[in-house]
């Protein structure tokens, strides 16, 4: 079965929206993610994967067309179609759980505006209807997979809420350098740097991976060793990028 899901883009990483506040868990594009139980007779939002039967059903869930996209640069809702790969789903009508999914792809920003203005109908609400118009002047960028070092650097570094302030951040928009986040004024303010490290060591973790790298031989894999939501992932990317050669 073909969906629709809303999952988060947190400083690079795809993860389920967490309403605990801790980490919710990690997504790769076309890498199935583990087999899990569901059960009809437990809360439809506790176990399972959950996911819409339409593009517009999502947007009652997780609103991919404005939330925290121009709050944080670190945090993005984005929308992309699943498949339940034959496994057991249940629910019904425009929410649906399953015990496997796998992220086909991201419906693009161009897609969904394409959808939108063919059926605007589809915009049950005033204030969706609103967020459309927002979405569609601003237009977001496609999710891109990113694996260059460089690139992880600079996301990790412009996620912090100190940067480009003249008094807290030692960076420029020019020559971003992690290094420096060492000597920032502002870390005396907590005693830390304020990008996330584990987060970064996923990062480069999967971008190893991507280049060729044997997993156990892989430094930041090794450092991640109190994060079974990452270190799992990682696995399953890893055994899917070795069942593609």
């Amino acid at each position: 079965m073909v969906g629709y899901k809303g999952i988060e883009l947190r400083k690079g990483i795809l993860r389920a929206k967490s309403n605990g506040g801790g980490d919710g868990d990690i997504f790769e594009v076309g890498v199935p993610k583990q087999i899990v139980n569901v059960d009809d007779g437990m809360a439809f939002s506790e176990n399972g994967y959950s996911f819409c039967g339409t593009i517009e059903a999502v947007l009652e869930w997780m609103d991919y067309l404005t939330e925290n996209k121009y709050r944080n640069v670190s945090v993005d809702m984005r929308l992309f179609e699943i498949n339940t790969l034959d496994s057991k789903v249940i629910g019904g009508n425009i929410h649906y759980k399953a015990t496997q999914i796998v992220v086909n792809r991201e419906i693009t920003p161009e897609e969904i505006i394409q959808y939108y203005e063919q059926h605007p109908d589809k915009l049950s609400s005033k204030e969706n209807k609103e967020k459309f118009n927002k979405y569609r002047i601003d237009q977001p960028q496609p999710y891109k997979l990113i694996i260059d070092r460089q690139e992880i650097e600079n996301l990790m570094v412009k996620s912090c809420f100190r940067f480009g302030q003249e008094s807290l951040c030692v960076q420029d928009n020019i020559n971003i350098n992690m290094d420096k986040c060492q000597i920032c004024p502002g870390k005396d303010i907590n005693g830390d740097v304020f990008y996330d490290l584990t987060d970064y060591q996923y990062l480069i973790a999967r971008s190893k991976l991507y280049r060729g790298y044997d997993l156990p031989v892989i430094e930041e894999y090794a450092l991640l060793e109190n994060n079974m939501i990452a270190r799992n992932n990682l696995e399953l990317l890893d055994s899917w990028l070795k069942n593609k050669q």
